[in-house]
């Protein structure tokens, strides 16, 4: 990588981390803790963030790329999201199979996922092999896309 490369994805990150840290402030706003909440953003300027509210899976999308950059869209979710969903926040700890000693340059191109769950806290970059259990995961990311 190269050095405007590397600036350029550091600028990105930044920008990221910032509209994701202060739409969790909203949710906290509307009484949402950050249990149970997760984000994640991809190489082509989309953040994601899904929770549970008053037992209901809610997730926004938004840009930190573009013209659209830093709106806020409610995502609608199917039945297989929602069942993805649900899946991974009563069993976070399969995300923890993913780790940054399996990185793999072949792999989909999440930059950062982040997770926070009552029971589970972590963050790794998912350029990382994943295996079976992680179908829900990759699943829900792709469709959320």
């Amino acid at each position: 990588m190269n050095v405007y490369s590397q600036n350029r994805y550091e600028t990105d990150s930044i920008t990221a981390y910032s509209l994701i840290k202060n739409e969790m402030a909203n949710l906290k706003e509307r009484g949402i803790e950050k249990t149970n909440v997760i984000s994640l953003f991809d190489d082509t300027g989309k953040i994601i963030i899904f929770w549970k509210e008053k037992e209901k899976y809610r997730a926004v999308k938004m840009h930190y790329k573009g013209k659209e950059s830093n709106k806020v869209k409610k995502q609608m979710l199917s039945k297989l999201d929602k069942k993805n969903i649900e899946l991974i926040f009563k069993n976070p700890q399969i995300l923890s199979k993913i780790s940054n000693s399996n990185c793999n340059e072949k792999a989909h191109s999440l930059n950062k996922v982040n997770i926070n769950t009552e029971k589970y806290s972590n963050s790794f970059f998912s350029n990382c092999e994943q295996d079976n259990e992680l179908i829900p995961f990759t699943s829900l990311y792709f469709s959320l896309r």
